[in-house]
């Protein structure tokens, strides 16, 4: 059976590909920065709960940023910079 974290291999201490796994192969850290994405983000997104960093620097989001990004409660870093995002982030500080 393919562990969905195997997308990625590492070079020294930095993974290359998109993600990083803990133990159990769930998600941790989802780095998607310098992709040309477009659009707005998923409320699917939500669902990664044990995601701890998430980023998307440096790509054409638009739109409001979710308020579902409230429910990724283990996210301790979050980069959203050089996109067309519309609004605030306070809500994540409530």
């Amino acid at each position: 059976k393919k562990d969905e974290c195997e997308w990625n291999s590492k070079l020294e201490n930095y993974f290359i590909g998109a993600g990083v796994c803990n133990d159990n192969g769930f998600i941790t850290a989802l780095a998607l920065w310098s992709n040309n994405l477009m659009g707005a983000l998923p409320q699917e997104l939500g669902a990664l709960n044990t995601l701890t960093t998430f980023s998307l620097y440096d790509n054409s989001m638009r739109g409001p940023p979710p308020r579902i990004l409230q429910s990724l409660t283990g996210l301790n870093v979050l980069y959203l910079n050089h996109n067309q995002f519309q609004g605030d982030l306070d809500f994540l500080c409530e």
